[in-house]
């Protein structure tokens, strides 16, 4: 409570409630800046004696109306997989699918969602609103992340296209990354500013750090405004990162991908709930890459450690 009365004071969090007539809070929504003119709007809960009233849409329009004034031009929500009301209400007005943040957080309980605490942690969906009109772009994007990326542009009306990945002639020789890591998720986060030749070098050092300290989910961010994104970021894949999600306008950053990589690729679908089949889709699309890229380097150890055993194997030179 004392980090987020801090966080509204600051002003880096506002949030709408409805209250009864003792003044107990029964709903609420509210919304965390990201960057600048960006927030996330995923904030949302309501008390389970209050639920069914459409206290959710009214909180949510009336907060809509503070950012707008605000001056945000973006939002990102994170409605929850393991049920369907805030996702349809986040496509009800006017928000697309941008991907799905697998493994997330902690494994919590939901109050009235879920019975107990959940198996796994928790995976979420993200969505993408623009609160004004957004120009259009080309998407610099490794080609293995252009379907999916494809897919989720396709319910827009942004005027995005996915370019051909070719290489980039002025692409510099070092990258620009910064980390950090949150201890209490355990999730890795990886920030790329200038993509240099050296980019998959540079992420995998900073990958196995996060790894040895311990990360579930490191997660990169991937400005596709650089075209040497398309051709350098094509060795992800290698390094087991998988498709995340979308982020248009990002603040300074311009348009973004996140790419995800699981400690645990296992990821387990069947407790989750869908607002329509392209939510399903999507969600399917990414998981199946998660396992595609699990098997691809399980499969490399096993083809370098018999390749080891038939060196081994072989007569010892006189």
């Amino acid at each position: 409570p004392d980090r987020i009365a801090a966080a509204l004071e600051a002003g880096t969090r506002v949030g709408e409630v409805a209250v009864d007539a003792n003044g107990e809070v029964a709903a609420h929504w509210g919304a965390v800046f990201l960057t600048d003119g960006v927030v996330e709007t995923g904030g949302t809960v309501t008390d389970p004696r209050f639920r069914r009233r459409g206290l959710a849409n009214v909180l949510g329009d009336r907060l809509l109306e503070r950012l707008v004034a605000m001056g945000v031009h973006g939002r990102l929500r994170e409605p929850v997989l393991t049920h369907s009301a805030t996702q349809a209400i986040a496509l009800r007005e006017g928000a697309v699918l941008m991907g799905i943040n697998l493994q997330a957080a902690m494994p919590l309980q939901q109050v009235g969602i879920t019975d107990g605490v959940l198996d796994e942690r928790l995976s979420i969906s993200v969505f993408y609103g623009p609160l004004t009109p957004l120009p259009p772009a080309v998407l610099h994007a490794p080609s293995m992340y252009a379907p999916i990326l494809n897919e989720v542009l396709s319910k827009s009306e942004w005027g995005y296209r996915v370019a051909d990945a070719r290489p980039a002639a002025d692409t510099p020789p070092h990258s620009t990354v910064a980390s950090s890591y949150d201890s209490v998720n355990r999730v890795g986060s990886v920030e790329v500013t200038l993509v240099g030749s050296d980019l998959i070098d540079v992420i995998d050092e900073v990958h196995a750090q996060l790894r040895r300290a311990g990360a579930e989910v490191v997660r990169v961010m991937l400005p596709l405004y650089q075209p040497a994104t398309a051709s350098v970021g094509a060795g992800l894949g290698s390094l087991g990162f998988a498709y995340g999600f979308l982020a248009p306008r990002y603040g300074k950053y311009g348009n973004v991908l996140f790419v995800q990589w699981l400690r645990n690729p296992e990821v387990d679908l069947s407790g989750w709930v869908f607002a329509d089949p392209h939510v399903e889709k999507v969600a399917t699309m990414i998981v199946t890459q998660v396992s595609e890229l699990n098997r691809s380097a399980v499969a490399l150890r096993r083809r370098e450690a018999r390749r080891q055993q038939l060196f081994a194997a072989l007569p010892a030179a006189d």
